[in-house]
């Protein structure tokens, strides 16, 4: 067995290499007259902190969201699918009945049938926030979200 020595550290074996690939947050495919995602994460809390990125970053730019409003989200559901649905329809509901768009997600809780979390950001300021779609709902159409060697992949479309 070789030893390498490091920083007065010693390693039995040869030293593993750094992952060189990133997982990405969520992408964008083609879907004619919508826009749809794929989400990843190595977890559901990844996974649905990713969607709300996704979502949020197709309406304007993450980077002019302020988290200063907090709000507090507590969904249920039959299944994962289903409450992975709703947290998407219940931040498409927060953007267009109360014009509140979000950039930061922490998940008191996570099971298989709810959630209980909180969002921050604050209330569409048009002067500062350039709306790039108008989201309307979020369908069943392609929807899926399965188990990959890298997590989880969620693929969702939504109606624009």
């Amino acid at each position: 067995m070789a030893e390498q020595d490091t920083l007065n550290v010693k390693v039995a074996g040869s030293i593993p290499a750094w992952p060189t690939k990133i997982m990405p947050k969520y992408k964008l495919i083609s879907h004619t007259a919508d826009m749809g995602l794929e989400i990843f994460g190595k977890n559901y809390k990844e996974l649905f902190t990713n969607a709300a990125f996704g979502f949020s970053s197709l309406i304007t730019d993450l980077k002019k969201i302020k988290p200063v409003k907090i709000h507090k989200i507590n969904l249920k559901a039959q299944n994962i699918e289903e409450l992975f649905l709703n947290w998407l329809r219940e931040l498409i509901f927060l953007y267009s009945a109360k014009q509140l768009i979000f950039k930061k997600f922490s998940f008191v809780k996570l099971n298989q049938i709810m959630l209980e979390s909180i969002a921050f950001g604050e209330k569409i300021d048009l002067a500062r926030h350039a709306i790039k779609i108008d989201i309307k709902a979020v369908t069943y159409h392609q929807f899926k979200i399965e188990k990959n060697k890298s997590g989880l992949k969620a693929t969702v479309i939504f109606d624009v």
